[in-house]
């Protein structure tokens, strides 16, 4: 059987075990230092203005429409995408399940949930489509082309939000912020909308809260 440890085997030990947390220090150190340099190269891309004061016209934007004609209007198409469960019968989900990322709550039935512009119109209005043409805002309240540009949540968490930015309102759910802020982001990078100062820094609030490298390669819309 073992004896005790002696005096030098004990100092080799917790020498030893120091410097394996101070390794593990500097990896989430490299880490941290990293997350946070692909925070400044996404929030680089963003142009920084004041916000429009031009009256909203919620009317300049279209209503859902059926992009590719496969019968599927961009509501159904989400909720076909964003399903955790389910199949797939005439772009209904048939025995559905999804999840709200800015409460977490577990949805069965559609009826609960709405499709969200995670930008909303009227912010978008305000950061600079207040001077698109209707096309263009057309083609940006039925963005399909980038996954988080519209999701299903619950309705009283979509009413909650309504049309405010990160200063004015977050998801509840903290565990969310990393990738609200990040869709965020690349919405509006996306669109070439602008952000204005206060927003920017409420989005690296919630930035501070990743724990690996949000996407920074954007791809523009047209």
């Amino acid at each position: 059987m073992a004896g005790p440890l002696t005096g030098v085997a004990m100092a080799l030990f917790a020498g030893g075990v120091a410097e394996l947390d101070g390794g593990s220090s500097v990896a989430a150190s490299e880490e941290s230092q990293n997350v946070a340099a692909a925070v400044d190269e996404l929030l680089g891309q963003l142009v920084i203005a004041v916000e429009s004061d031009a009256p909203y016209d919620r009317r300049r934007f279209r209503d859902w429409i059926d992009a590719d004609r496969d019968g599927c209007d961009t509501r159904r198409e989400v909720l076909i995408a964003e399903r955790t469960r389910g199949q797939i019968d005439d772009c209904r989900v048939i025995g559905g399940r999804w999840f709200s990322m800015y409460d977490g709550e577990v949805v069965t039935d559609p009826n609960l949930l709405q499709i969200d512009h995670l930008v909303a119109l009227g912010e978008a209005w305000d950061s600079g489509a207040d001077v698109w043409d209707d096309a263009r805002r057309g083609r940006y309240s039925n963005d399909l082309g980038y996954r988080n540009a519209l999701i299903a949540v619950t309705v009283r968490s979509n009413s909650q939000k309504s049309d405010h930015d990160p200063t004015d309102w977050v998801p509840t759910r903290r565990a969310s912020w990393c990738r609200y802020a990040t869709a965020w982001t690349t919405v509006k990078i996306r669109w070439q909308l602008t952000a204005d100062p206060e927003e920017v820094v409420a989005l690296r609030r919630l930035f501070a809260t990743c724990r690996t490298n949000p996407p920074t390669a954007v791809t523009l819309a047209l």
